[in-house]
């Protein structure tokens, strides 16, 4: 049997049919028919000496990552979401590994992932006057569409980003096509930069380096094309926009240029936004650009300063809109569509580098120049007639399972605009996303209300699960990632997980290697950490429903019905409010188990004399002092039925890094059950109570135990002994 006729046996039908197969892998929205080319800013270059960045770091601020890393993470998916395509100068997938394979004979791609993770996959084909079915499998299921092969043709064509599990998976790490020999190549991941200057490539990831070579590895042959033309650093992203863009896209795409500024007295803050004119500098009136490049920054330039005002500083300043003779917005590069530079503030000022590294400051500037995107096309371009934005994310999300065996999620509507410009419009639909690992999901499930029943559970099996909100814009970023499982017939404890880590601050971003800091969201939080603690239990067959907790905290889910509760907060700063307290004081006063952990839970409680009181009586712990940076804890003590020690999550290791975490002292007659190692004592880590109370309480995060046999360990035999 060969790997095709495999994939038919274990997985239904090669390539799907029916009349709802998509044409494209877009969320449809007020973006529709939009191609918009995006030049994240500068990158790695090799200035004729050695590799470098265009911009040294200033303030914590290498601009060359930090716009990057705004536009992928949250501008590029807004306009995804909102139906828009999207094409980037610089490569869109973190992801450092990288495959690239072609078909057998009957069009199946077979990578072999070097490492589990998420990686963008890409198709490379030449023109022809048809179309394939493309049938991507990831661990998340089957993803299907219509590709157009005289579309896009002769360069990467983005296909979607999925979670693919190490090796060679022909069900769930595969792409097939309907016809044979149309797709040549199908590349998995973004890798490493390989264009080699005098001998010697970056060593960089491909998505730091500058569009001046990810243009040329996605196609673009600058002595073919224009060779008479420019070709540098900053010439080279919007003439690749020229290039890429075809005939069917005229009248309906832009080029927009995303960076932060410096100023000849790093004195100058605030927005300010370029568009093309033969002056040195000058007003809007002295453009000559393209035909709608002045009201496209217009647009977007008015609606970020309002964003950035409302929500973030109202005195935000507005330096303006300058024409100014600039390559990226000369129609001498980039013929073809209105375009604009936008520079979101001055990195080269402490004020503004500060805002720069705020994840938050990021998102609410990306969605403010996708409100201004949309307005563009809608009043501008003809055929846009929606300027609705997608929604915000459900929230109060909850996963509970039923009596007859099935599950049911539950979530509130999203908050929606109220003429402030910060949210989105009204969802007036839903889509929820199944997962078996956590990580691959699938493409959703239309729900008109707020509730779904999953009806296809197994006993014991773990089911995750995530909603995105719906309406004409498009849709919303997912919730976080909640999970549950069902009891068998014999029943068993119950157990509610609670996610309550919601923090995402500057004070979550990295330090890169020379120095900068680095908001990289899959290494901040993921929001999915309900994947070790459903781990944990089920390793101990324990079953378990799982919510925000919001959903606990305003009252839609109640702690008495369960015989324990897990509750999680990571390195969450803002943990058991005065409602909190109240709701798990009484909880476990009540006869209720608790697990919790944090690495700042103490910290934050010994704020008040409330918050204190509760982490002695009800948590068993004081705090000695908030700093732990030992990642070694050890089990070595009296009483307790494991040895040794293990190790915490550091830089490239784990979830994310965790840096400090409370030092603990036993209360109250608690037990301390982990110590920190290397700390005089007392220097707790853990600390457990039973009898009067029954509460486990790590100062650190469980999932950022590198060893999982031990956080099983620990976790269910603390509940075994209070439970059975």
């Amino acid at each position: 049997m060969n790997i095709a006729s495999a994939i038919v046996a274990v997985t239904g039908l090669l390539f799907p049919q029916g009349s709802d197969l998509a044409d494209n892998i877009r969320p449809s929205g007020s973006l529709t028919g939009a191609s918009i080319f995006l030049s994240p800013g500068h990158g790695w270059w090799h200035n004729g000496t050695a590799w470098t960045t265009q911009r040294g770091l200033t303030h914590g601020v290498i601009e060359d990552h930090s716009n990057a890393e705004t536009v992928i993470q949250y501008l590029v998916p807004f306009l995804e979401n909102a139906g828009a395509r999207v094409y980037m100068a610089r490569e869109r997938d973190m992801q450092t590994k990288m495959a690239i394979v072609e078909s057998d004979a009957a069009g199946l791609f077979l990578p072999d992932i070097p490492e589990s993770g998420y990686y963008a996959v890409y198709l490379w084909y030449d023109f022809a006057e048809t179309e394939a079915i493309v049938d991507l499998r990831h661990t998340g299921g089957s993803t299907a569409w219509r590709q157009r092969l005289d579309h896009d043709f002769g360069t990467w064509t983005y296909g979607g980003t999925y979670w693919f599990d190490e090796g060679e998976n022909p069900a769930t790490g595969s792409v097939a096509v309907d016809v044979p020999d149309a797709v040549s190549r199908v590349r998995f991941g973004g890798g490493m930069g390989d264009f080699a200057v005098e001998g010697e490539t970056s060593g960089k990831p491909r998505w730091e380096e500058s569009g001046l070579y990810y243009t040329r590895f996605a196609g673009f042959d600058p002595a073919v094309t224009g060779a008479d033309r420019r070709w540098n650093q900053v010439h080279a992203m919007p003439r690749w926009a020229e290039w890429e863009m075809e005939t069917w896209e005229a009248g309906r795409s832009i080029y927009l240029s995303w960076h932060t500024n410096g100023s000849y007295d790093h004195e100058i803050s605030g927005i300010s936004s370029y568009i093309y004119s033969v002056w040195a500098w000058g007003p809007p009136e002295s453009f000559h650009g393209f035909p709608g490049s002045r009201e496209l920054a217009e647009h977007v330039h008015s609606e970020v300063l309002h964003g950035v005002r409302a929500g973030w500083d109202s005195a935000w300043d507005d330096v303006g809109i300058v024409g100014r003779w600039l390559g990226e917005t000369n129609p001498s590069s980039n013929n073809a569509m209105p375009a604009m530079l936008l520079e979101n503030g001055f990195h080269d000022n402490p004020h503004d580098a500060a805002y720069i590294l705020e994840p938050e400051f990021r998102r609410l500037a990306a969605h403010a120049a996708y409100r201004g995107i949309v307005g563009y096309y809608h009043a501008e371009v003809p055929g846009f007639d929606s300027a609705v934005i997608a929604p915000d994310p459900p929230t109060h999300l909850r996963v509970r399972a039923n009596p007859d065996g099935r599950a049911t999620v539950s979530w509130q509507a999203p908050p929606s605009d109220t003429g402030d410009g910060l949210l989105g419009d009204a969802a007036d639909r839903y889509r929820v996303h199944f997962s078996r690992n956590g990580k691959g999901f699938d493409d959703g499930t239309p729900v008109g209300g707020t509730k779904f029943v999953i009806a296809d559970l197994a006993p014991g099996e773990t089911r995750f699960v995530r909603v995105t909100a719906v309406n004409e814009g498009g849709e919303s970023f997912p919730t976080e990632t909640l999970c549950v499982s069902v009891p068998g017939e014999t029943g068993g404890e119950r157990v509610l997980i609670v996610n309550g880590f919601d923090r995402l601050d500057r004070g979550l971003n990295f330090i890169g290697p020379d120095g900068e800091e680095r908001g990289i969201l899959a290494r901040m939080n993921s929001r999915d950490y309900c994947i070790q603690h459903a781990a944990a239990l089920s390793s101990g067959a324990y079953v378990f429903d799982s919510t925000s907790d919001e959903a606990v905290l305003d009252g839609d889910v109640a702690l008495a019905e369960y015989d324990a509760v897990v509750w999680m907060f990571g390195r969450e700063e803002s943990t058991f409010d005065d409602e909190g307290q109240r709701l798990v004081g009484d909880y476990v006063r009540g006869g209720g188990v608790l697990v919790v952990s944090g690495a700042h839970i103490a910290s934050d409680l010994d704020r008040t004399p409330e918050g204190q009181a509760f982490l002695r009586d009800v948590l068993g712990a004081e705090l000695v002092r908030p700093d732990s940076r030992t990642r070694t804890v050890e089990i070595a003590l009296p009483g307790t039925r494991m040895g040794g020690e293990f190790q915490l999550s550091g830089t490239g290791n784990g979830p994310y890094e965790l840096r400090e975490a409370d030092v603990l002292a036993p209360a109250s007659g608690a037990e301390p059950l982990l110590q920190w190692r290397g700390i005089e004592h007392p220097a707790s880590a853990a600390i457990a109570s039973t009898g009067e109370r029954d509460v486990l309480y790590f100062a650190f995060p469980i999932e950022c135990m590198l060893d999982t046999a031990v956080r099983d360990a620990l976790v269910t035999g603390f509940l075994d002994d209070v439970l059975k």
